[in-house]
C-alpha cells in the first residue's frame, strides 16, 4: 500500500443529519492506490455527530475522531486549528460537513 499523501478534514458542529452521507462519499474513494487520511473534528455536537463519526473511524482505520478538552465547542478557527496540527501528510483538503464528495482521482507528482 503507498502511503498516504493527502489528509481530508472535515469539521462537524451539529451536523448529525448531514454526515453518514457526507463521510461515506470519503470512505468509498478510500483505494490502495489513492490512499488518504480524514480528520474530522467535533465542535462540541449536542446532537448525534459524535456518535457517527465515531461508528466511522472504527469502520475505516484511515478516519480519525477528534475533540475538544471536554468536548467543548471551540468555534470553527480552533477545530480547523486542532485538525491541521494533526496531519502528518503534505497535502490538506477541506470539506464541509454538510457536502459530499465526487468521485475524485489525484496523483501526486
Amino acid at each position: 500500500m503507498k502511503t498516504p499523501e493527502l489528509t481530508y478534514i472535515v469539521t462537524s458542529y451539529n451536523y448529525g443529519k448531514f454526515l453518514n452521507e457526507n463521510l461515506e462519499s470519503l470512505c468509498q474513494q478510500w483505494t490502495q492506490e489513492n490512499p488518504f487520511n480524514i480528520i474530522v473534528v467535533d465542535d462540541g455536537s449536542k446532537d448525534d455527530s459524535l456518535n457517527i463519526i465515531h461508528s466511522f473511524s472504527q469502520k475505516y482505520p484511515f478516519l480519525s475522531l477528534l475533540t475538544h478538552p471536554g468536548n467543548k465547542n471551540e468555534g470553527l478557527i480552533n477545530s480547523m486549528k486542532l485538525a491541521i496540527n494533526a496531519v502528518n501528510t503534505p497535502w490538506v483538503a477541506f470539506l464541509e460537513s454538510d457536502d459530499i464528495s465526487d468521485i475524485l482521482r489525484f496523483s501526486v507528482i
